[in-house]
């Protein structure tokens, strides 16, 4: 008899220790995502905190998803037009400051493009306006709008 009761001793305080263990980390969970965008850092960590991805954001402000996948992914070097960073930085509410220091971080750890056949993949940072001007995805009035003069 006294057996049982310990055996049922112990799988109380194992259920009220593994009650206890899930309350803490969803509590720490609920803070972290209460600090949601204003601790993130990366344009990832950013988007993530929105709820949103690359081809999402691409969508919302009428650009192609490559493009923004090179701004993302450290692959566009600066200056960007501020039409660009503009409607970026509005799509997903954040401020120029925020847009420039993830920025900076994409460039200082930029990831690998994508794979092709006939080589390994590579990292090639590209200024902005070369991005837009040799897209071949953008119509000739597209790149004019996202070329415009600052």
């Amino acid at each position: 008899m006294e057996g049982k009761a310990l055996a049922a001793a112990d799988d109380s305080l194992i259920a009220e220790t593994y009650s206890r263990a899930l309350n803490i980390m969803w509590h720490a969970s609920d803070a972290a995502s209460a600090k949601g965008a204003a601790a993130a850092r990366s344009f990832q960590e950013i988007m993530a905190a929105r709820g949103t991805s690359v081809p999402q954001v691409a969508r919302k402000i009428g650009i192609k998803r490559g493009i923004v996948g090179d701004l993302v992914s450290g692959r566009m070097s600066g200056p960007i037009k501020n039409v660009f960073v503009g409607a970026f930085s509005g799509a997903l509410d954040i401020a120029r400051d925020v847009f420039e220091a993830a920025h900076a971080r994409a460039l200082a750890a930029p990831t690998l493009g994508p794979a092709k056949a006939d080589h390994a993949p590579s990292i090639i940072v590209r200024t902005y306006e070369e991005i837009i001007r040799t897209s071949d995805e953008l119509t000739d009035k597209e790149k004019r709008h996202w070329l415009e003069e600052d």
